[in-house]
């Protein structure tokens, strides 16, 4: 499967309206794309800006690699272009063995209490950014975790307003968030 995987890359930072042969043009120009796999929202069905383009060649694959930074068509998104190699034994997006290979014992849920932790974001991210990926989940309120000369420190907890918007971001675990497979975990109550 490894062999395989070499000719895929992972591209994120695509147009939600992207069609499929806008995406095939964009990377012709380093080889033959046979496959375009485009990750979806779980709630809503739609495109969340992340594909798989597989090429006919390693080589080309390789060649796609350039494209990480450029820009896609118009000025304002960059491409984050990443070879793509799925962990042994791991089917797709689900979380855990692609995020160190350590499973944990899953935290316990707070009847109640909407809050999520959001773990290893890039060190760019912004709030912004988090309310375009959670779309479709109503958020109370997000913090950006924080060190005490304000620099981001990867993680960030968000309170949704229901039950629902929080299972439908838990859902989201293992998914990438630009560059990132990120972790999400039901966040503890403060203890008082």
């Amino acid at each position: 499967a490894a062999g395989q995987d070499s000719r895929t890359v992972y591209v994120g930072g695509l147009p939600y309206g992207v069609q499929d042969v806008e995406i095939e043009q964009y990377f012709s120009e380093y080889g033959q794309v046979e496959r375009i796999d485009k990750l979806t929202f779980s709630d809503s069905g739609r495109f969340n800006g992340i594909a798989f383009v597989t090429f006919d060649s390693g080589r080309s694959a390789k060649k796609a690699l350039g494209a990480n930074g450029q820009s896609f068509y118009d000025e304002e998104r960059f491409l984050v272009v990443r070879k793509y190699l799925r962990p042994a034994g791991q089917q797709g997006g689900e979380g855990g063995a692609g995020l160190g290979g350590r499973q944990q014992k899953p935290i316990e849920r707070t009847p109640g209490y909407h809050r999520v932790y959001v773990g290893n974001l890039p060190w760019d991210c912004t709030d912004e950014w988090l309310r375009e990926f959670f779309e479709g989940c109503k958020i109370k309120f997000l913090r950006l975790g924080r060190d005490k000369e304000g620099q981001f420190r990867g993680f960030a907890h968000l309170h949704f307003t229901s039950e629902e918007d929080m299972d439908t971001a838990l859902a989201l675990s293992g998914e990438y968030f630009g560059d990132r497979q990120i972790k999400i975990s039901p966040a503890m109550p403060p203890k008082r």
